[in-house]
């Protein structure tokens, strides 16, 4: 069955120039601003159907104009998939393990962790910056992804991507923790500092990439082939990000280690043995492109004359864009049939209670920089 896409509800399109049957427009989300040069058969055509899309009066020409693009554009995040009527993929899946207290998501991370042997770390962070409250709209989620025979589980992909991009998007703190390492610039012993507690982060997660990929495997079903493949591209990554930090400091094993990080891994490693819908969520969160000519904090690193770190940062980054990685997890779908409720319901809920572990660690690293660093540095 042929896939039909429908517009993010925060997408914008705007018409800038034509030439011919080519035209130029602006496609935008908050997220995300590109422009694009589109085949069009009359002028602004697609203009025309996004417009009446969005005063609820398009017509089955619109709809298909707009889905026949989205689908072009489909390694961008910008659509929902609309659910599969029929979905014939063979692949049953269900939550394995007890059912989760799914009070709040505070008392849903420390459920799925208390068997964590870093269970102490777990409940601390828990306690002190996790929300005591559920904010994602769960029942249209299911609405829009409900089929007869359940809930398509790329519809639900797609409604999560979007979710997790815009509740709580001002919790994001990337941005602001580029631009505090970017105050540093000139300050190279407090700028190398500030640098390596970012990498030693990001060097934490590939090291722990084979041990979570494995575990996927046990759930992946007849998509093992397809974790297996991925999990033999990331090889090796680890290395490189080792290899960056040794340029940055002297001694890796004193930078600290977060426990955002820490518990976004284990978080990981749970939803991986637990329910392969919610892993291959949180696996896009961490693949998506940049869509950038380098790495963003390769782009920091120079500025602050770490060069050398830079290219090995550079070189990783190239490897996963070469590799096409932005909608790898999405692939991980392709043998998934429809899903119950209850499934649904849990991964939606996972999903909720992970965006905010992972919002938290750019909070995190910003907390460090200004307590280890700047406080060390101006007494």
């Amino acid at each position: 069955m042929e896939k039909f896409f429908l517009p993010y509800d925060e997408l914008k399109l705007s018409f800038l120039s034509n030439q011919g049957l080519q035209s130029v427009y602006e496609i935008s989300a908050p997220w995300f601003t590109r422009d694009f040069v589109i085949d069009e058969t009359e002028p602004q055509l697609l203009q025309k159907s996004f417009d009446r899309y969005r005063e609820g009066l398009a017509s089955e020409k619109d709809l298909k104009v707009l889905s026949n693009l989205l689908k072009e554009l489909a390694e961008y995040p910008l659509a929902y998939h609309a659910p599969r009527l029929i979905n014939s993929a063979p692949d049953q899946h269900r939550s394995l393990g007890l059912p989760l207290d799914d009070s709040s998501p505070r008392s849903m991370l420390m459920d799925l962790l208390h068997e964590s042997p870093r269970e102490k770390i777990h409940r601390q962070f828990s306690q002190q910056k996790m929300t005591k409250k559920w904010s994602w709209d769960i029942r249209a989620a299911l609405d829009f992804s409900a089929t007869p025979s359940g809930f398509d589980p790329e519809s639900l992909f797609s409604v999560a991507r979007v979710f997790h991009y815009t509740h709580g998007y001002e919790e994001n703190k990337t941005d602001s923790l580029n631009s505090l390492v970017l105050s540093l610039k000139d300050q190279e012993t407090q700028f190398r500092q500030a640098a390596a507690i970012i990498i030693k982060q990001n060097h934490y997660v590939t090291q722990h990439c084979k041990r979570i990929l494995t575990s996927a495997m046990t759930t992946a079903q007849s998509s093992r082939n397809l974790v297996e493949e991925f999990m033999t591209e990331e090889n090796g990554h680890d290395l490189l990000l080792k290899r960056a930090l040794s340029l940055i400091c002297d001694d890796p094993s004193e930078v600290p280690l977060q426990a955002s990080v820490i518990t976004l891994i284990e978080v990981f490693v749970a939803l991986a043995k637990r329910n392969f819908l919610a892993f291959t969520m949180l696996l896009d969160i961490f693949e998506r492109s940049t869509y950038t000519e380098e790495d963003p904090f390769a782009t920091t690193l120079k500025a602050g004359g770490q060069f050398k770190a830079a290219e090995v940062l550079n070189k990783h980054f190239l490897i996963n864009e070469e590799g096409d990685h932005e909608n790898v997890a999405l692939g991980f779908l392709v043998n998934m049939a429809s899903v119950d409720r209850g499934y649904a319901e849990e991964t939606l809920r996972l999903m909720e209670m992970v965006t905010a572990v992972v919002y938290e660690v750019s909070k995190e690293s910003i907390e460090l920089i200004e307590t280890q660093v700047l406080r060390n540095c101006c007494g």
